[in-house]
């Protein structure tokens, strides 16, 4: 980009600049704790770093055929730096690119608005905050609050620690090797958080939600349990050390290994959970459950309640394992199959002989009943026209 020599009108604190296809280069004077306040409103990217000098420097490109009707302000103020950058005339059709690249001190807070560019913050230490109408935000290596939003664009941060609202409108949502306490949301795009640790929330309105390596213990030995909440997608967790509370109004529910409890709801996908150390509930309306104790439990509860409204259930526990076991296989009139419970324990079963019609389609039930090894452990099943079995391991 051909850089070009600005002769400006200077004023004590504020300084303007209308430009045409041109490089802005400012520095101001300033020290740590004070604010950075950007409104772009002729839209544009913003690119900000921290750094160790009490200087603000600044990189304004503006290019395009309509950049001569953008004009950039900079405010001195006693809290910090402002700047603006509007149009001059009229709006334009867009012709134009613009991009701030800004360095403050580490130590500094952030107030970022822009109608259409992406933002992305690097070393930073503050009350962090930024709103695009439509590009991606990037968050690296910064610690502080992070209260950032886009209207369709994706949001990446890695290396955070502190409290963090982010949201996105329609675009994925990944984290990465961070501390964090608050929430994540999406209206439609896929939410990945790996080596995340904190009492952090992910949800989405649509799209899938993926945990890995989750729940790093803090310094008194306990952690957060995972939270997830997504209208529609897959829920996908690696470990959740503290415990997992998932929900998912259509997607399937995985969980490969947790302790302490595991709760997961889906409206209609499968549920499968391949190890698990405590409690469990597990409820769709229309799919599988699989569940599979640990093979060395800890002490503590493991009461299990599992249902589905139409589908197969597995219990895998241990062959020593002390439980209450109530069974319920709710088998419909006009089903077409045989269903049957199946155990590897002496479950005592028995049929109803006459058809119940208080729950819409006319029903008979096979009831299992049992109880092992001291009976200390609840172990609730119901399914209606699908296969229960019961496996020791």
């Amino acid at each position: 980009m051909k850089r070009l020599i600005i002769t400006t009108a200077l004023f004590l604190i504020t300084a303007a600049v209308v430009v045409s296809g041109e490089t802005i280069e400012k520095q101001f004077k300033t020290s740590p704790g004070k604010v950075l306040t950007m409104d772009l409103k002729a839209g544009g990217s913003i690119y900000i770093y921290g750094w160790d000098k009490d200087e603000i420097n600044i990189t304004a490109f503006i290019d395009g055929r309509d950049s001569e009707d953008i004009k950039t302000e900079f405010n001195e103020t006693a809290s910090g730096l402002e700047i603006e950058c509007r149009y001059n005339r009229h709006r334009g059709d867009g012709g134009y690119d613009i991009e701030f690249e800004v360095k403050v001190p580490h130590k500094y807070d952030l107030d970022l608005d822009t109608r259409g560019g992406s933002i992305m913050v690097e070393h930073l230490e503050g009350d962090l905050r930024g709103r695009t109408l439509g590009g991606k935000l990037e968050l690296i290596d910064s610690h502080g609050t992070f209260d950032f939003r886009t209207n369709g664009g994706n949001i990446n941060c890695e290396k955070l620690t502190g409290r963090a609202d982010l949201k996105t409108n329609g675009g994925n949502i990944t984290c990465s090797d961070s501390q964090l306490e608050g929430k994540a949301h999406t209206n439609g795009g896929r939410v990945r958080l790996e080596n995340v640790s904190g009492n952090f929330d992910a949800t989405s309105n649509g799209g899938d939600v993926a945990y890995a390596n989750a729940g790093t213990t803090t310094k008194s030995g306990d952690g957060d349990a995972i939270r997830i909440n997504t209208r529609g997608g897959d829920i996908d967790i690696d470990e959740a050390p503290y415990g997992a509370e998932l929900h998912t109004n259509g997607g399937d529910i995985t969980v490969r290994s947790a302790d302490k409890f595991v709760s997961a709801l889906t409206n209609g996908g499968d549920i499968t959970i391949d190890q698990v150390d405590g409690t469990v509930e597990a409820h769709t309306n229309g799919g599988d459950v699989t569940v599979k104790l640990a093979q060395n439990l800890a002490g503590g509860d493991h009461d299990i309640e599992i249902s589905s409204n139409s589908g197969d259930i597995k219990l895998l526990v241990p062959a020593d394992f002390s439980a209450r076991y109530e069974i319920e296989l709710a088998i419909t009139k006009n089903s077409r199959k045989d269903y049957k419970i199946e155990s590897d324990f002496d479950i005592k079963q028995e049929q109803s002989e006459d058809w119940d019609y208080d729950h819409g389609t006319p029903r008979k039930y096979i009831y299992g009943y049992g109880e092992f090894n001291d009976a200390a452990n609840k172990i609730r099943i119901k399914t209606i026209n699908g296969n229960i079995t019961i496996k020791k391991i």
